[in-house]
């Protein structure tokens, strides 16, 4: 991989290496073991290398076993991943949770098995979430809807991610 890492001391040889992730099931993906595929199969350790220090400086990150990745990325774009993470809504406890601290599962498990979970969002009354797949033209969109509220008040936001 040539280019510069944005930081390098965050490299971690463990990370998963991720090309042009427009699966609607990442964790299909990430739980597969043939060696193809766009996420790199668990148990590949990655190494860093620093080619030509200085002002034209490379970085280059190498896989431990052979990996063939399915997808060339439009955008010659690649991502470093250390686990999954979910947000979850529940109405019926008036909160929208984040998980962490995981790995990946498929069928992912609700609420995932180990993760850790912290709330982000209380006093939920209602919520929304709609997923539409990144293309070669554009990255993926996540489309939220959360209502807020307690009995005197609503509040409902909105809000589109893309990435």
């Amino acid at each position: 991989m040539l280019g510069r890492l944005s930081n390098p001391a965050t490299f971690n040889p463990n990370n998963r290496l991720v090309i042009y992730n427009t699966s609607v099931n990442i964790y299909a993906e990430a739980v597969d073991v043939d060696k193809r595929g766009i996420i790199t199969d668990a148990g590949t350790t990655l190494a860093f290398v620093t080619l030509n220090p200085g002002p034209n400086q490379e970085d280059q990150i190498s896989l431990s076993t052979p990996f063939e990745f399915t997808q060339q990325s439009p955008g010659q774009r690649a991502f470093l991943v250390d686990g999954a993470v979910s947000y979850i809504c529940n109405p019926a406890t008036s909160s929208v949770l984040r998980y962490s601290g995981y790995g990946f599962d498929n069928p992912q498990q609700i609420p995932p098995r180990g993760a850790v979970s912290d709330t982000l969002v209380s006093q939920v009354i209602g919520c929304n979430a709609n997923y539409t797949p990144g293309t070669a033209q554009r990255g993926g969109i996540l489309s939220l809807d959360i209502t807020l509220g307690t009995v005197a008040k609503i509040l409902t936001c909105c809000t589109r991610c893309t990435w």
